[in-house]
């Protein structure tokens, strides 16, 4: 188990406030001139050896927390390069050039850190329009700027929906490298596990209900994965408990239940889609775009985009998505021969074309409303 860093960080500040006590102590004491000379020298001596313990003690916290620090990047380095070897050996593909990948690294950092504006100047974030110092901004190759909270609330929703994952703008991904130094240590680490995770055509999650975390490449001795936060050991061949001899194969139970339900079936990484509403057009988590019919590439095939009932599902689940975030307006309407109540826009009167709500046309004076038709939030 990692040891906690905010602990570290607490008992740095905790050091470094006590020392500035100890030295304006001794500064104070100095201007006292030789006044009770002994006392003094007693005083003096014992806050000397306090400030030699505590600067010992902060020095050796700090190389702790470094070295917590290499850990984890030796930690997900390791992870990511297993990750990638299990991922050609399921492709099949040969290995690239390892100077062509330290060169690709090496050109991606300049590029990264290029991206970091300099400091002294303010800069509206595209996201807010606030205006903050450079320095806690980062720009992304759009040239649009982020400021340190948009960039980290783009980063939790990104954990949070593996479809918003990495974060971007104009479909382009924001150079997070360069915003190291204004993200946590914890929400960094999450960051990292769930780069190596996105990465993982062969992915295994905990087997218990009440966890299920993904199981990094380096914590799967042979074929079992054991998980970081229960403990859990779980075959990574047919990703249950951990068991004795052979798998038990369902597939074919679960296959045939996904013919039967419609679902389909990523070609490029074998996990099972449903689509509920909106086009045809399929990203799976793995990236690989593919036509929900037929699960050809998307693009590549004669299959209609969409259908018209998931198109007409998509566009009431916004439109209910709208309504709970932006609350249709209050007001009292008039309407033709009678006059209304306060009510909702969510319903026009087809004959006089007023703006009006079921529950007031029993109360138009003179006629009923008439032929209503629901037009949605206004």
């Amino acid at each position: 188990m990692d040891l906690n860093t905010t602990d570290l960080e607490t008992a740095d500040f905790v050091l470094q406030t006590a020392l500035q006590e100890v030295e304006e102590l001794l500064r104070s004491s100095s201007r006292n001139g030789n006044y009770r000379r002994v006392r003094i020298d007693d005083r003096n001596r014992a806050l000397l050896q306090w400030r030699t313990d505590l600067r010992v003690r902060r020095r050796t916290q700090q190389d702790r927390r470094a070295a917590i620090q290499i850990s984890r990047q030796s930690r997900f380095s390791q992870a990511a390069i297993i990750r990638d070897i299990r991922n050609r050996e399921l492709n099949r593909a040969p290995a690239p050039n390892p100077d062509a990948q330290v060169q690709a690294r090496q050109r991606a950092d300049v590029t990264s850190t290029a991206t970091v504006p300099p400091s002294g100047v303010l800069r509206e974030c595209v996201a807010c329009s606030d205006s903050h110092p450079e320095s806690n901004m980062i720009e992304n190759s759009c040239s649009h700027v982020y400021c340190q909270g948009c960039v980290i609330r783009l980063l939790q929703n990104s954990l949070a929906d593996e479809s918003l994952f990495p974060p971007r703008c104009c479909r382009l991904p924001l150079p997070l490298g360069s915003a190291r130094g204004i993200i946590d240590d914890a929400l960094w680490e999450r960051f990292e596990e769930k780069s190596i995770e996105h990465g993982d055509q062969s992915r295994t999650y905990c087997s218990n209900p009440a966890c299920s975390r993904y199981i990094l490449p380096t914590d799967v001795h042979g074929t079992i994965g054991t998980c970081r936060s229960c403990n859990q050991q779980t075959c990574t061949h047919c990703k249950r408990t951990t068991h004795q001899g052979e798998c038990v194969d369902n597939r074919a139970e679960v296959l045939e239940l996904a013919r039967a339900e419609g679902w389909q079936r990523c070609s490029n990484c074998s996990h099972l889609v449903e689509l509920h509403s909106g086009c045809n057009h399929i990203t799976c988590r793995c990236q690989h775009e593919f036509c929900y019919v037929c699960a050809i590439p998307w693009k590549q095939c004669e299959c209609a985009h969409w259908d018209e009932a998931r198109l007409q599902e998509r566009a009431e689940l916004i439109a209910a998505r709208n309504q709970r975030v932006h609350p249709p307006p209050m007001i009292a309407i008039t309407m033709l021969c009678g006059k209304g109540s306060i009510s909702p826009l969510n319903v026009r009167n087809v004959a006089t074309g007023c703006l009006i709500s079921f529950s007031n046309a029993g109360i138009v004076d003179s006629k009923p409303a008439g032929i209503a038709e629901c037009i949605g939030s206004n």
